[in-house]
């Protein structure tokens, strides 16, 4: 996995995710109630940060060389660097696994193998991962929902939708989040959250597979700014007043002469 991000990328995602963190950790501090949280492919460790401020005192970012220590959110020593095309074992395990728009950036190769690292290390893991035509920096591995669920499916792993549905029109949640993050569970850990009725119906598991309109009408703009780019038409507009102008410009040499 190259270095995907600049030192700018960094200093100026951060107030943006850190809005989506505010609405989205007190849903899984809600159901979960997590005492240590390990984020793979943490960034500057904006969500930890805020999971800190709902009381979670235990956290653990792991993310690669490339992420500038003078950004992090977190303590130095809550950070550690790691190679995600490699499979990630620890002596110790987690109540809550998070990698958020992550899993993309991999190799298809990988991605089963990056999965499994997840799976070993708690019993609920929050995921999301880019769709196909997403867009974004060096996204190698694009898949629709379904295909992460089959894979984590083939580890054990359930996953259910609890969280989109409550904050699918929550305009503060960056679109991505709002339309790609589900909840993977053990099935041990399925078991005890299933018991929970109050979940129910909001964590439904068929419609896994979804595009959210924001995302829809972003690209379709994207499209429509590539058919009619800007450039093309101001070199249209220049090319037509040339012609113009040179047009005159022999109508009257012609009536001079």
């Amino acid at each position: 996995m190259e270095n995907t991000y600049s030192e700018e990328f960094y200093s100026t995602r951060d107030s943006h995710t850190r809005q989506s963190a505010e609405k989205i950790v007190p849903l899984i501090m809600d159901v979960f109630r997590p005492r240590n949280v390990v984020d793979i492919g943490c960034g500057v460790g904006t969500w930890l940060k805020v999971f800190k401020e709902y009381g979670c005192r235990d956290v653990l970012g792991i993310d690669q060389k490339e992420v500038p220590r003078e950004f992090l959110q977190m303590d130095v020593n809550e950070f550690m660097t790691h190679d995600f095309e490699k499979p990630l074992s620890m002596d110790r395990s987690f109540d809550l696994v998070m990698s958020l728009e992550v899993a993309e950036h991999l190799s298809p190769e990988y991605a089963d193998r990056f999965v499994e690292s997840l799976t070993r290390l708690g019993p609920v893991v929050i995921f999301s991962a880019a769709i196909p035509r997403q867009g974004g920096v060096c996204h190698q591995n694009e898949q629709w929902q379904d295909y992460w669920k089959e894979m984590f499916a083939q580890h054990g792993f359930v996953g259910l939708d609890l969280i989109r549905p409550r904050i699918w029109n929550e305009s503060c949640v960056a679109y991505w989040y709002r339309q790609n993050i589900l909840v993977y569970l053990s099935s041990e850990k399925y078991e005890e959250v299933s018991a929970r009725k109050d979940l129910w119906p909001e964590a439904r598991s068929e419609m896994i597979s979804v595009v959210h309109p924001l995302a829809y009408s972003a690209k379709c703009m994207e499209i429509e700014g590539l058919s009619h780019p800007p450039a093309i038409r101001q070199t249209v507009r220049l090319l037509v007043r040339l012609i113009v102008e040179k047009f005159l410009r022999f109508v009257r040499v012609s009536r001079q002469s």
